[in-house]
């Protein structure tokens, strides 16, 4: 996919280069590739009125004029709109059958949801082509009912669909069958997002063993209104506060991965919303989440400061490390979070090291300590490890199928891969805490390995995957080995070839 990319960047590139060279000079054209260089490196509009950038263009050529941000942004639109008429006029043209995907985000701040339309065919010379189709801004908040609308004024004018969200089936599967008659049934045939999945499998694994679980799943938030607004955004505190009060904070939190994600189902979160507003219980911390509670810090605390970097650096020469330097993750995305932790493992002999001579210079000038008395023993740091082994195998798991193209006929396999290893990691571990973690992650993951099976799109794009049927036999011994659904699958498989 990289190779692809690059040739296809490539090509880009000579075409616009080879236009340079044959064409004479225009003013107008000039702008109209600084708009394309603004669009590809996500450049503000204001960047064009930069007074030194004109000065740069008028030296380089007299009489050249840069056209204002109002005219940029102008043009931009005309080239977007133009872009999606040739993609339409695409879709009219293509033989195959038309696959829609939308993929909806939130931006970081204000919460705002947009939701994005792709579509994916077969060309004549059976190339996988995705393209992009359209963007809508959603006005409201981002609950999946809400999707619907605009979703569904898309895909009516195609002939086929594919979903990967769950949340909004039932209101789209309601619009389209008044407006075309037909009934996709989404509600019992959409996919679910595996990425999501993943996420809410880590949630309960650790929620179960009290250790926050912020960065995973979506907030709950209050509806918005009808007219689009901004929450406010407040300042970061930039004191490093009592590790028990980010705990608390952290409790409090109903938190997702970058990417990313309101493409599960509400009923999760309506179900952990009513557990959580029911009955409140005073939550004990365990002891893993103190030990994480006190690495994070001392990880905060020596990043928050230009000086403690510094010595970090200074003492990793000294000590020839030569590993990552340490990032800040609490408070961010679990893998953020995973990242910062395993670079601290690496790096604990220096970390080590700085508490020392901290403590030593507590003792000898007085004062309060940096790390506010905190130590960091080996044992705890095995905490981490042994933590850090299981997020690693979900974190890589996660990117695996974080891609722009469908990978239903590998979901089964994925799940029933995340059982075996977290069986084998139940049987390793030497912690009771891990151990719950991983059957409560066992009992998720077994949930949503069901609830795929009851989509009949999973187990015919899985029926359809020639690594499940080499030689005939490798796919039946597959799934007798591995599920109790054999004779469902097949049936489905064979119901569906009929048509």
């Amino acid at each position: 996919m990289k190779e692809q990319a690059a040739k296809a960047k490539k090509k880009e590139g000579n075409s616009l280069a080879q236009f340079v060279q044959a064409a004479l000079f225009d003013n107008r054209a000039l702008n109209q590739v600084l708009v394309m260089w603004l669009i590809r490196s996500a450049q503000p509009w204001m960047r064009i009125d930069d007074v030194i950038l004109g000065i740069l263009f008028n030296y380089a050529r007299r009489g050249v004029k840069l056209y204002s941000r109002a005219w940029s942004a102008s043009e931009a639109h005309r080239l977007y709109v133009n872009l999606q008429d040739q993609i339409r006029n695409t879709i009219q043209s293509i033989k195959s059958k038309v696959t829609v995907i939308h993929d909806v985000w939130t931006t970081k701040g204000n919460r705002q949801a947009f939701l994005g339309i792709l579509f994916t065919y077969i060309t004549n010379d059976w190339t996988f082509q995705v393209s992009h189709l359209s963007l809508k801004y959603i006005s409201w908040t981002h609950k999946g009912k809400y999707f619907a609308i605009p979703f569904a004024d898309m895909i009516t004018q195609t002939t086929d669909s594919g979903s990967n969200n769950g949340t909004m089936t039932a209101a789209v599967d309601w619009i389209i069958l008044e407006k075309t008659g037909t009934d996709l049934n989404l509600t019992s045939n959409h996919i679910q997002c595996f990425c999501h999945k993943v996420a809410l499998i880590l949630t309960a694994g650790l929620k179960s063993i009290n250790l926050p679980t912020k960065g995973l799943t979506p907030e709950q938030h209050g509806t918005l209104g009808f007219v689009p607004c901004l929450v406010t955004i407040e300042e970061d505190n930039l004191e490093v506060t009592d590790p028990g009060t980010l705990a608390a904070d952290a409790a409090d939190e109903e938190p997702i991965p970058d990417a990313q994600l309101d493409n599960g189902s509400d009923k999760d979160f309506d179900a952990e919303d009513k557990d959580a507003n029911t009955v409140p219980v005073e939550v004990t911390s365990s002891k893993t989440s103190e030990i994480l509670k006190k690495v994070d810090l001392v990880i905060k605390q020596i990043t928050s400061s230009a000086a403690r970097q510094s010595e970090f650096n200074s003492w990793s020469k000294k000590n020839d490390y030569n590993g990552p330097l340490l990032i800040a993750g609490y408070g961010i995305c679990w893998n953020i979070k995973w990242q910062s932790r395993d670079r601290a493992y690496q790096g604990r002999a220096i970390i080590k090291k700085i508490i020392e001579n901290e403590r030593d210079r507590q003792e000898r000038d007085g004062g309060k300590n940096f790390f506010q008395e905190k130590e960091i023993t080996c044992s705890d740091w095995d905490v981490v490890k042994q933590l850090n082994d299981i997020l690693s195998e979900f974190y890589f798991i996660t990117k695996k199928m974080e891609v722009d193209h469908s990978l239903a006929s590998l979901m089964l396999c994925e799940y029933n891969h995340i059982i075996n290893f977290c069986k084998k990691q139940q049987v390793s571990s030497s912690k009771p805490e891990f151990k719950t973690m991983l059957a409560t992650m066992i009992t998720k993951t077994n949930t949503y390995l069901n609830e795929a099976l009851q989509c009949n799109a999973v187990l015919l794009a899985t029926m359809l995957n020639p690594a499940y049927r080499v030689n005939g036999g490798l796919s039946n011994f597959y799934f007798k080995a591995v599920f109790p659904s054999t004779k469902k699958c097949t049936t489905t498989f064979q119901t569906l070839t009929q048509y």
